[in-house]
């Protein structure tokens, strides 16, 4: 649930994570960006990333941006009312996507492979609600490890100063 909460406030939240707020609307070197994490039931394996769409001459500057963003992030940890601002957008997304059949659907047959109920869906909202500041931040030091990121560069860098950087 920490890691959950903590990976929508760094990225998650489309137009209102730390990402997006610095990345896009700040310096401008993104049309999006964004994180995910992948936290299978079946294993114990889970991934976490960050993805952006810019300009080959802003792909530099946007990875320096996003590490500075990623360290800065560790290093102070999130502001109470980030926490509650947040929180309450990643519940409310939860509550609005349940109410379409497509997502309702998919959730029953998620939790239908996984052997969970809806009633784990709402123990781990509950378990959201209870959490920290601190919760959250000790979650993504723990398992978001920056030294262990890599950088996959896709495009056409062939008419841009960035080629083979």
């Amino acid at each position: 649930a920490a890691l959950t909460i903590g990976n929508y406030l760094f990225g998650g939240a489309e137009l209102s994570s730390r990402l997006s707020l610095r990345i896009r609307d700040k310096e401008g070197l993104s049309y999006g960006v964004g994180t995910f994490l992948q936290a299978p039931a079946e294993d114990s394996v889970t991934a976490f990333g960050v993805y952006g769409i810019c300009n080959p001459d802003s792909s530099a500057k946007f990875i320096v941006s996003m590490r500075d963003e990623l360290a800065r992030t560790l290093k102070g940890g999130f502001e109470k009312d980030e926490l509650e601002k947040g929180r309450s957008g990643w519940l409310q997304a939860r509550k609005a996507a349940r109410a379409t059949d497509n997502s309702l659907c998919s959730g029953l047959l998620r939790n239908l492979h996984n052997g969970r109920t809806f009633k784990f869906q709402a123990a781990f909202e509950k378990r959201v609600e209870a959490l920290s500041a601190d919760q959250v931040i000790a979650a993504m030091r723990k398992y978001v490890e920056p030294g262990k990121m890599f950088v996959i560069r896709v495009g056409d860098f062939s008419k841009s100063g960035a080629a083979g950087k």
